[in-house]
């Protein structure tokens, strides 16, 4: 690698419900609930009902820092 390629900042990695539920030391219900009232921003992959669900650590963060609500 160069150096210029260091200095390309890399994506924050997505978390999934489990990873979320350990951050916020919660359990998984918890996080559902949260998903469910609007409380955590988060990202669809797929359609359905059964589709997977990520979260951004900053997004989450800043989305409990102000109350909770979208």
């Amino acid at each position: 690698m160069t150096d210029q390629e260091n200095l390309i900042p890399r994506p924050e990695p997505l978390m999934r419900r489990e990873d979320l539920a350990e951050y916020l030391s919660v359990c998984t219900r918890t996080v559902d609930r949260l998903v469910r009232s609007g409380c955590v921003p988060f990202i669809k992959l797929g359609s359905g009902r059964n589709a997977a669900l990520r979260f951004r650590r900053v997004a989450v963060d800043e989305a409990l820092a102000k109350g909770g609500r979208r």
